[in-house]
């Protein structure tokens, strides 16, 4: 492992992250960057999913076919071309030591640009994208926090329609299973790492949840009257924006209320939240 691949270990970066977009990740992180004292930058799907998953599908091939690549490389250069080479190719160590390298290069990055700026921390606020994105993470950067913020599926729905994130039934299904498969997989997990929060809890009592993020994270200075204001996109008149950075819910119709409660009825009944409906 290089030197930056240790040095960056050593890390303990905060990870804002839900089981899907429009669950709060946003109101997290204005609350951490209102202590000053830790700057939490945007979604990143490069940083927080894909080099990860790179680096766990070279480490994967590493072990599963190294052995397997290098006879098929052998075979070329020693014995024949005419043969079935779909396994041939460079040295697979060398492949995953690359994917490790570009993945605490980008680390490294963000830790440097926080120095620069006069913050020795950071975080990045990004929903889940796929069931593994946490876990891969933590193995990557063990001395990791994690702050899950999951919110109540029909709410969720409603401020995606209205920034159009979903536009149809098959949208609203998607997002319903991925709201589901997510959120029970960070419920059942329980991992020490992971503060877990829920929206509504977090509005009804600010003070109780900010006092729970300052201790679980050691960030303390959170301004808590951060949570009085609404901002839920961008300063825009584009579709799915407003200007004022706030979007209205748009209310769900009998059939996406339906969906809803069908594909995620498991994740529904285990926070409480099944009979529970939009009407604004």
């Amino acid at each position: 492992m290089s030197s930056i691949a240790t040095a960056m270990q050593q890390l303990s970066p905060v990870f804002i992250t839900a089981p899907t977009a429009r669950n709060g990740v946003t109101l997290i992180q204005r609350l951490f960057n209102s202590s000053r004292r830790i700057a939490v930058y945007g979604e990143n799907l490069i940083l927080m999913d894909r080099l990860p998953m790179l680096v766990h599908t070279t480490v994967f091939q590493h072990k599963a076919c190294a052995e397997e690549i290098r006879d098929s490389r052998r075979k070329f250069l020693e014995e024949t071309t005419e043969y079935w080479s779909s396994n041939l190719g460079p040295d697979t160590e060398e492949s995953m030591l690359l994917m490790f390298d570009s993945f605490y290069r980008h680390v490294k990055m963000y830790d440097d640009t926080a120095r620069r700026d006069g913050f020795d921390r950071w975080g990045v606020k990004h929903p889940m994208s796929n069931v593994h994105m946490i876990e891969r993470l933590r193995t990557l950067l063990p001395k990791s926090r994690f702050v899950f913020i999951y919110r109540n599926l029909f709410e969720v729905a409603a401020s995606a329609k209205a920034r159009q994130f979903i536009k149809s039934a098959a949208d609203m299904r998607n997002y319903a299973v991925m709201w589901q498969t997510n959120l029970l997989r960070v419920l059942d997990e329980k991992a020490p790492d992971t503060l877990i929060l829920r929206h509504d809890e977090l509005v009804a009592d600010p003070a109780d949840a900010v006092a729970r993020i300052e201790a679980f994270t050691g960030v303390t200075g959170i301004d808590q009257s951060v949570t009085q204001r609404k901002i839920n996109t961008f300063d825009s008149n584009l579709p799915g924006r407003a200007s004022g950075s706030y979007v209205a819910p748009m209310p769900l119709n009998d059939e996406e209320t339906d969906i809803l409660r069908r594909f995620a009825a498991d994740a529904l009944a285990r926070t409480g939240y099944e009979h529970s409906h939009l009407v604004a």
